[in-house]
């Protein structure tokens, strides 16, 4: 896979001739500091040397985690699929079926399917949660949000509500409802060609819930 690449610009607010690091590849076996600075939100960071001016870097990267078998391909581009080869990482032909193969398109995407994996939840049973939630949410308190991301709260799972790009509060992870969300989700779907999408977002989850009626005799539904 591809090295680390150098990359010169110039500082939009000085103009003067910088230089970027870019991580095309993470390997969070052997890169660990790189893991933790997706996690913490510092990997796409730069901060001009000249002027202090703070900005990020766009660009699209592969992370791999051999351990827990997940593969995500971060691509920038909302209609791009790129995703290298399992040859080209050299994994096993028979470890592939074992793998979680995802295309986001955005860090904080990165972010929360490292978190979910490193949780040992599965993200289509979370995003369907997030959906049911924030229906419930605008519906029964009247209150307007852009969106939940999973997290850790006092060291147990929940999620944060977002809402115009900012923090604004926690919801509690509802009892019981990641455990029948998954059991429908296995039961109810497997084999469906929809589970092998490697695309697994909002949209994704409102497909599920809308097409495919996964939840309809569902308490939270």
């Amino acid at each position: 896979m591809n090295e680390n690449k150098i990359v010169k610009f110039r500082c939009s607010r000085c103009g003067e001739t910088v230089e970027g690091t870019m991580h095309p590849f993470i390997d969070a076996g052997c890169q660990a500091n790189l893991k933790q600075e997706i996690i913490n939100g510092t990997l796409f960071a730069f901060v001009c040397p000249h002027c202090g001016y703070r900005t990020n870097l766009g660009y699209d990267l592969v992370y791999l985690d051999r351990k827990k078998k997940l593969l995500i391909s971060l691509s920038h581009e909302s209609h791009a699929d790129k995703m290298p080869s399992f040859s080209d990482l050299s994994i096993e032909e028979s470890e592939r079926d074992q793998y979680t193969v995802r295309i986001v398109h955005t860090p904080s995407d990165l972010r929360e399917k490292i978190l979910i994996r490193d949780a040992g939840l599965s993200d289509q049973a979370v995003e369907l949660m997030k959906v049911l939630i924030t229906s419930e949410i605008q519906s029964q308190e009247n209150v307007l949000v852009d969106d939940l991301v999973y997290a850790k709260k006092d060291g147990k799972d929940a999620f944060q509500m977002i809402k115009d790009g900012r923090f604004a509060g926690f919801v509690q992870w509802p009892e019981g409802m990641y455990d029948e969300i998954l059991q429908k989700l296995m039961v109810n779907m497997t084999g469906d060609a929809i589970l092998n999408e490697s695309v697994v977002s909002r949209d994704w989850a409102m497909t599920v819930l809308y097409q495919k009626a996964l939840l309809q005799n569902s308490n939270y539904a």
